[in-house]
């Protein structure tokens, strides 16, 4: 008996020596606490790990002792303890309410127009609701149709039909309008050669209006202006589609715009769709202003469409575009919202339907709502109008998109 008890002890002894030496490995995947650490992120599994096992090979060998232990103690509860590398967050300002940013399409200090401001000021340019619309606005932006300089008339172009100019003694009033950004990617830019070109960026600085769509060299000219409020970034681009010479297309040290189209000799489209793509990443909203489409026409053409779908394709939300001089409809696009042409605004004496659009941003919801108000251009000056004309016609020419009698925008497909 005790011959077999003490076998016994030693057989017991023998395994619990077995043990306590297996239970002192360390393993190939390092230390028991690096195996178990809570709130690490899970590693992606390798290639060969996602391939699931040949049913027809035998199990291999285990690498360790079998436990009856479990590897980590389940919880109901989350972690508290910190990620390696914690994910930011956005944090909204409580207090932070909607806010609006309003487009309007072409301006012109044209002759006629300083004329009425000179009898009745910037009331007898705007009518008060249109004037309360704009200055209220917290972004107000704009399509600067003209050269602003005071060199000679002798140095516009002799190739444009039409030469639109300013003296800077004048542009007071486009600031007065409470235009906040200045699209400047147009036909009219450079009607007075590269020196009036340069002159109006620098009276729309002496303004502190940010222009976009053009500066004193391509980098500039290909990015957006920034706008930001309560921690919301909005990013609008724009670009001229309405090249009469090339030399007005910006270059790595030449003035000059943004161009709209894909040339081969200039970079200008695959920087501002590199740009769009980067923008939609960092802002909350990304908005594009193309300069295209066929003068006093109301049907958007197919390259209007092709240019506008590939700005939504790389990341814009909105697109406001301008040229035609006329209102044309609108077309809503995967997640994108186009409007292919505000009309003139404020240009000459001719009676034009234009409008007002409304962006109204909610930074707590992170969405966005559109408006629009209905004007008439007419004897050089804008009003608004009470009646569905305008929605009538912008309905009339739009693909899937429609403008409610309350000036609300809403998707019809």
């Amino acid at each position: 008996m005790k011959r077999r008890n003490i076998s016994k002890i030693l057989i017991i002894v023998l395994v619990a020596a077995l043990v306590l030496c297996g239970c002192g490995k360390s393993s190939d995947s390092g230390s028991s606490s690096d195996k178990f650490s809570i709130g690490t992120a899970t590693p992606k599994p390798t290639e060969n790990e996602s391939v699931p096992p040949d049913p027809t090979k035998a199990p291999a060998e285990p690498t360790s002792e079998p436990s009856s232990e479990p590897t980590s103690e389940p919880t109901s509860e989350p972690t508290s303890v910190p990620t390696d590398t914690p994910i930011p967050t956005r944090t909204i300002d409580p207090n932070a309410k909607p806010f609006t940013i309003s487009f309007v399409g072409d301006v012109l200090m044209s002759y006629g127009l300083c004329n009425n401001y000179a009898k009745g000021g910037i009331l007898g340019v705007v009518s008060q609701k249109v004037l309360d619309k704009m200055t209220s606005a917290d972004f107000m932006v704009a399509n600067h149709e003209y050269c602003c300089t005071d060199i000679d008339k002798s140095n516009a172009v002799s190739y444009q039909t039409y030469i639109e100019h300013a003296t800077t003694d004048k542009e007071h009033i486009f600031a007065e309008l409470g235009i906040d950004v200045a699209g400047f990617a147009n036909n009219h830019g450079y009607d007075y050669g590269p020196q009036g070109f340069l002159d109006t960026l620098d009276i729309l600085t002496k303004y502190n209006i940010p222009y976009v769509g053009a500066g004193r060299n391509s980098e500039e000219s290909n990015k957006p202006v920034i706008i930001e409020k309560y921690g919301i970034k909005i990013a609008i681009f724009a670009a001229n589609g309405v090249i009469t010479h090339r030399d007005w297309i910006s270059g790595p040290d030449k003035p000059g715009m943004n161009s709209l189209w894909d040339l081969p000799q200039y970079d200008s489209y695959a920087k501002t769709i590199e740009n769009i793509k980067k923008a939609s990443e960092e802002c909350d909203l990304v908005i594009g202003m193309p300069h295209f489409g066929d003068e006093m026409h109301y049907d958007m053409n197919a390259v209007q469409k092709q240019y506008a779908h590939a700005w939504i394709d790389a990341g814009c939300d909105i697109i406001i575009g301008s040229h035609p001089h006329v209102l044309q409809g609108m077309e809503y696009y995967k997640d994108g919202v186009i409007f292919y042409s505000l009309g003139n605004f404020l240009f000459e004496g001719h009676r034009r339907e234009t409008c007002i659009v409304t962006i109204t941003y909610d930074p707590q919801k992170l969405s966005y709502d559109i408006s629009v108000m209905p004007c008439l251009a007419h004897s050089y000056r804008t009003d608004d109008v009470s009646d569905n004309s305008v929605f009538d016609l912008m309905n009339k020419h739009s693909i899937n998109a429609k403008i409610q009698p309350d000036g609300t925008l809403v998707r019809t497909d």
